[in-house]
This record gives C-alpha cells, sequence and structure tokens, in this order.
C-alpha cells in the first residue's frame, strides 16, 4: 500500500520464502520470535513473486496461482546443470496461470551461465 500510495502503477516483486507455507511461512522458523504461518492471508495479490522453492516448486507455484499471485521463477543459484534446472522449473511450472518468466538468480555473483541459462529457458 504505501509503494501504491507513492506509484499508483508500479508493479512489487518480492521473494516467496516468508510468505510461503511449503517454504519459511511457518510456524517457529529458524530464529523468528514468533510465527510466519498464514503471513501470506497479508500478502496483497497484485505483488508478483519472485519463486525459488525448487525444493517444492510445484506445490509453491500453485499456492501463489491459487491466490491470484503472478510469479517470476528465480531459478539457477549457482547449479551445475544449467538445463536441468531449467528443465524442473518448467515442469513445475506447466499449466500454472500466471507465470510470467524466468529470472537468472546468483548467490556468487557469478553469470558465466547467464547465456547457458537464457538459452535453456528459450528451448522450453
Amino acid at each position: 500500500k504505501i509503494v501504491h500510495a507513492a506509484a499508483p502503477d508500479a508493479e512489487v516483486i518480492d521473494w516467496n520464502d516468508m510468505f510461503d507455507p511449503y517454504h519459511n511461512a511457518v510456524d517457529k522458523y529458524y530464529l523468528v520470535g514468533s510465527t510466519l504461518e498464514k503471513s501470506w492471508e497479508g500478502l496483497d495479490k497484485s505483488m508478483i513473486i519472485a519463486n525459488w522453492n525448487s525444493g517444492k516448486a510445484a506445490e509453491s507455484l500453485k499456492f501463489f496461482a491459487a491466490r491470484g499471485n503472478r510469479q517470476v521463477i528465480a531459478g539457477y543459484y549457482d547449479a551445475d546443470d544449467v538445463k536441468a534446472e531449467v528443465g524442473h522449473w518448467s515442469d513445475a511450472a506447466h499449466g500454472v496461470a500466471g507465470v510470467r518468466g524466468f529470472m537468472y538468480t546468483t548467490w556468487r555473483n557469478d553469470y558465466k551461465n547467464l547465456e547457458k541459462y537464457a538459452e535453456a529457458v528459450r528451448g522450453r
């Protein structure tokens, strides 16, 4: 609401993990003093989700799609097999409404596989 008060047409993107019951939005998560369970209830449907939950990709993608949130798949994370990573996400996203595309994501500031990733995404 704060962003849209300043820029009504802004598109806001946030990571899925703290709003995702298949990721970190659970009771007693790590050092959280309270709970993250049901945190998604405060998430506006206009929010675009950058989804990086590859461990439960299908469940996570379907969860946010059912809520009406658009999503961007935030895959790669310095994976050894770029094609397999893209294939895993593509399979999980098949038939899921509102998945808008892929985003190359790295923990190590490593962009050596950016073109391979783009080629793999285009090939799917």
